[in-house]
C-alpha cells in the first residue's frame, strides 16, 4: 500500500449544530492505494478547533481596541488639556 502526500487534503469547514450553534473543524484527508495505483481507500479526520477560533476572534478584537486606544492616546497627547 502507498499513498500520495501530493493528494493530501486540509480544510477549516464552519458546521452548524441542529440547535444552531457552530461548530469549526479542521477536516484532513489522503487516499490510500494498492501497489499498483488502485485506490484501496481514503482516511479523513475531522478534528473540533471551536476553542481555536474563539482565542483567535477574541485576540482580534483586543489587538482591534488597542490600536483604537493607541490611535485614540496619540490624539489626546497633541491636543492640549483644556479646562
Amino acid at each position: 500500500m502507498k499513498q500520495d502526500p501530493a493528494l493530501t487534503f486540509n480544510r477549516e469547514k464552519r458546521y452548524l449544530r441542529k440547535d444552531g450553534t457552530p461548530v469549526w473543524v479542521n477536516v484532513t484527508g489522503q487516499m490510500l492505494y494498492n501497489l499498483d495505483g488502485t485506490p484501496r481507500h481514503s482516511v479523513t479526520i475531522v478534528q473540533d478547533i471551536s476553542d481555536r477560533k474563539a482565542a483567535e476572534e477574541k485576540q482580534r478584537i483586543l489587538e482591534r481596541r488597542l490600536r483604537l486606544l493607541s490611535e485614540l492616546s496619540r490624539e489626546l497627547l497633541r491636543e492640549p488639556l483644556r479646562f
